[in-house]
Parts: structure tokens; C-alpha cells; sequence
């Protein structure tokens, strides 16, 4: 396996953040409609 680049690490992180924060926000929104 080839040793990643700082950069691309930072992209991966801000990637998987990015995903993260879109989930719970779609999840919020569901319980409020629920409710």
C-alpha cells in the first residue's frame, strides 16, 4: 500500500466530516417531521 499524502489524509478526513455532519442533519430532520 503506497503512503498516503498529508493532503489527501485532510481531504479524507473533511470528506468523511462533510458526509457525517449531512447524515445527522437528514436524521434531524426526520424526527422533526415525525413529530
Amino acid at each position: 500500500m503506497p503512503q498516503m499524502s498529508p493532503i489527501s489524509w485532510m481531504n479524507m478526513l473533511m470528506y468523511s466530516f462533510l458526509l457525517m455532519n449531512m447524515l445527522i442533519l437528514i436524521l434531524h430532520f426526520e424526527k422533526k417531521n415525525v413529530n
